[in-house]
């Protein structure tokens, strides 16, 4: 009976972990309910080149997001403040999608990039 070798076995080892491929990064956030991880998922798909915010609630079961018209940094809405009181889109996003998504949210995407 052939015993296959230490090097063998790491050799096939390897060659099995090179053929897997790698998780895509998961939207998934536990523990959204399933509407909540609709609305994620909504999100995502309608936030992509533009800025926007999503709020999810501590427990899971709401979510809530809102997006600017415009990409630029000078307002939400498209206009230009000239004062020293205006507020990156970002923010004002954040702020809107916190407000719609009720008390004890947190913000969990900014843009497209996941808030830790």
């Amino acid at each position: 009976m052939l015993r296959p070798s230490l090097s063998s076995l790491v050799g096939a080892a390897l060659i099995v972990a090179a053929c897997q491929t790698a998780p895509s990064e998961s939207t998934t956030y536990a523990p959204a309910s399933p509407q909540a991880q609709q609305v994620i998922d909504r999100y995502l798909a309608d936030v992509k080149g533009k800025y926007g915010a999503l709020a999810i609630s501590a427990d899971g079961s709401r979510a809530a997001y809102d997006i600017c018209l415009y990409r630029t940094v000078a307002d939400c809405d498209g206009l230009n403040h000239f004062n020293s009181s205006w507020t990156p889109s970002y923010r004002v996003a954040a702020e809107r999608a916190l407000s719609r998504c009720g008390g004890g949210c947190k913000v969990l995407y900014l843009n497209e990039k996941r808030q830790s």
